[in-house]
């Protein structure tokens, strides 16, 4: 459609076909499909549940967008697109590393919902999976922001690298809250997370209103101090209705805290050897380079047993794992009862 000269249009039609194709594959692979029958006690029993849901998504478009809102009817066009450009990044890295970890996490946790002790293995292994990636990546991504924003959209949006920066220093605490969503649903509480959001939508929003005056590199720092600020409470809340302690909690991602400074300091040791001598997009392929070999070596070394979980659950994702892991043990597949916890 943008091709063809639709314009914004395209936007809204990106949208509609790909809503309209994730329901042609889901009739593909189930049987199911909507009718005219409606059951007052099916209704009764998933309302109470979905209603939060509903409520959860709503408030978190709300704050998703309230700084756009602010920027644009406080600073301008201009402003809002340098903070827009800088924005779609953090958008985009959290839908590849985060959102489609949680629609895997919510149904491997549901299952344990009513057996706590398993439900707090499988959700510490899920941190500690995800966590491997998502703090490095964000922790990276602060780092490398100003050099990426240039190489990837040009000298015109040289402004928009210092606020993605500040963006993206919200990384620990995304990695500390990635699956907490599904972990407060599966726990049977989707009430609290609810709660959680609009919290934090009114701390957000706050944020926004005392930090727009001063700018979009204020917006963005208020976006990063917000999420700081509501970290304790969603901490507070796992362990009081899903049982689990902040202490073991954190202990889970010590090793990749620590190969994740090993990172960042091969980053910056990259930056002043290199910066202002190379070509940027060279300079970024150092980065990166460095950053990452940096972050396995030492994760080898602090935590090694999980980059082994790692690639095990990476390795339930290819097709026919479960035939090939009964096919090696010399069992007939069937349906076995396995550890939720790893399922990928």
């Amino acid at each position: 459609m943008a091709y063809l000269g639709f314009g914004p249009w395209a936007l809204v039609g990106q949208q509609v076909s790909s809503a309209v194709a994730a329901v042609l594959t889901l009739w593909w692979v189930l049987p199911w499909r909507p009718s005219l029958r409606f059951s007052r006690s099916d209704f009764r029993s998933l309302f109470s549940f979905g209603i939060n849901v509903v409520g959860t998504d709503t408030v978190g478009f709300l704050a998703r967008n309230s700084d756009n809102l602010l920027i644009g009817a406080f600073l301008g066009t201009l402003p809002l697109g340098l903070y827009a450009v800088a924005y779609r990044i953090l958008d985009t890295s959290q839908v590849v590393l985060i959102n489609i970890g949680r629609k895997i996490a919510f149904p491997a946790l549901a299952t344990l919902q009513h057996d706590q002790p398993r439900l707090i293995r499988a959700y510490f292994k899920l941190t500690r999976v995800g966590g491997a990636l998502i703090l490095p990546a964000y922790v990276g991504l602060a780092l490398i922001a100003p050099e990426l924003i240039v190489v990837l959209f040009g000298q015109r949006w040289t402004a928009s690298g210092p606020v993605a920066a500040l963006l993206f220093l919200i990384g620990p605490v995304l990695t500390l809250q990635a699956f907490s969503v599904s972990l407060f649903y599966a726990a049977g509480h989707p009430q609290i997370f609810f709660r959680f959001r609009l919290i934090a939508m009114i701390v957000r929003v706050a944020g926004f209103l005392v930090a727009v005056p001063f700018g979009i590199l204020a917006v963005a720092g208020a976006f990063a101090v917000s999420g700081y600020l509501m970290l304790p409470l969603n901490l507070y809340w796992q362990r009081v209705y899903a049982g689990v302690r902040v202490g073991e909690y954190l202990a889970q991602l010590r090793g990749v805290a620590l190969a994740t400074a090993a990172m960042a300091l091969a980053i910056v040791g990259v930056k002043l050897a290199a910066g202002g001598v190379v070509d940027l997009a060279l300079l970024v392929g150092l980065e990166v380079a460095a950053g990452t070999a940096a972050y396995f070596a030492a994760l080898f070394f602090a935590d090694r047993g999980l980059l082994g979980e790692a690639f095990g659950v990476a390795a339930q994702a290819l097709p026919g794992y479960a035939k090939r892991r009964l096919r090696r043990r010399g069992e007939t597949p069937v349906i076995e009862d396995e550890d939720p916890s790893l399922v990928g």
